[in-house]
């Protein structure tokens, strides 16, 4: 069997339900359209049954005297009976599109058809087969409402408890008139390791408590974490895809991971709704590459809050990341050098990468 024929399959199936989703549109269209007509028909109807009742009353009156029309009589009636057709008026029902189809077309031959009425009608097939195996455990949590443009929070490592009460807590005033949004996914249980390793207190102890054992440990619980974060970018991409809304991210460590692959998912897309984003002790490489093409589908800045006292990113990160053959600096210590990025040095504020959220208002007047 092909590699990709499950994707290939699930590809059609994606055509034939917008086929499917069209069809039942242009059936409610028609019969909209068939309802309007039977409406006036009802009414000229009525209007000739007054007319010949009319006539009737007219001729029984008992008046005898004959009355012949003269040619103003007759075209006066006629002009009553004329039926003019106005044009502008009209309501023209559009074909629908389809894909095309042969009795003997091939498979190969087929599929390209369906790429093709998807190029059409603007369908991203991708995105959309990424969305049928959507990531379950996330979820989006209102803390707030207000008016457009929404803002979505996304932290990296999470606890069962958390409901996103920092972000609310310590947003700047300015913003607290948007509608806040928090995204709770499954980083799996990486605080209840981090609550040790990530408190400030301890950030200088990393080096004493790396044990090889606590290494393994480490890495098997980040590459999980990583692997979920990016599997909770393309949900959130594909939530976000289809919204007639504009939105804001913020992101603290890993919750940066999320952001960049829900941007690089939705830069695929024609359609924009992402207007800044705010990256926050990024727990993410700061490869041009990884960037470059999220940022494209970001109308304003991204900005890069980093700390050079950043020890769980120093180190932590390193070694878990080199694990996956990733050797690249995290941008929570390091500059992402593309245009649309304004990094933001903040290490004269923050002192350690769980410190963020409570220094919220004094990073954002850096901006």
């Amino acid at each position: 069997m092909k590699k990709d024929y499950l994707k290939d399959e699930a590809k059609v199936v994606i055509a034939q339900k917008h086929q499917l989703n069209k069809s039942e549109n242009k059936l409610t269209e028609i019969n909209s359209i068939l309802s309007n007509i039977q409406s006036k028909q009802e009414a000229d109807d009525l209007l000739l049954d007054n007319m010949l009742s009319d006539m009737e009353a007219l001729l029984s009156s008992g008046n005898n005297a004959i009355h012949t029309p003269c040619q103003d009589d007759i075209l006066n009636i006629e002009k009553q009976l004329e039926v003019t057709i106005d044009s502008e008026n009209l309501t023209v029902v559009q074909e629908l599109d389809k894909v095309n189809f042969e009795k003997d077309i091939s498979w190969n031959d087929y599929l390209n058809e369906v790429e093709n009425y998807a190029k059409r009608n603007d369908i991203n097939l991708d995105l959309e087969f990424e969305k049928m195996f959507a990531f379950e455990n996330i979820e989006l949590v209102l803390l707030n409402k207000g008016i457009e443009p929404s803002i979505i929070c996304i932290d990296g490592f999470l606890s069962k408890n958390e409901n996103g009460e920092r972000w609310l807590e310590n947003m700047p005033k300015e913003f607290m008139q948007y509608s806040i949004y928090y995204v709770k996914w499954e980083s799996q249980s990486f605080l209840d390791m981090a609550k040790e390793l990530f408190s400030p207190r301890l950030e200088k102890l990393l080096f004493k408590v790396l044990a090889p054992i606590a290494i393994r440990d480490i890495i098997k619980v980040w590459s999980t974490a990583t692997t979920n974060a990016e599997m909770a970018g393309k949900s959130l991409a594909g939530l976000l895809h289809n919204q007639n809304k504009d939105f804001i991210l913020f992101g603290h460590s890993l919750g940066s991971r999320v952001i960049n692959t829900c941007l690089n998912n939705l830069s695929v897309t024609d359609k924009c709704t992402i207007q800044e984003v705010y990256l926050l002790g990024g727990a993410v490489n700061k490869n041009r590459t990884a960037w470059y093409n999220g940022a494209t589908i970001v109308n304003k800045n991204i900005y890069n809050f980093l700390s050079k006292n950043d020890k769980v990113l120093q180190i932590l990160y390193k070694i878990a990341e080199s694990s996956k053959l990733e050797f690249d600096d995290p941008i929570g210590r390091n500059y992402i050098n593309i245009d649309k990025v304004t990094n933001i040095d903040v290490s004269h504020i923050i002192s350690g990468h769980t410190v963020y959220h409570e220094n919220l208002s004094n990073i954002l007047k850096r901006c």
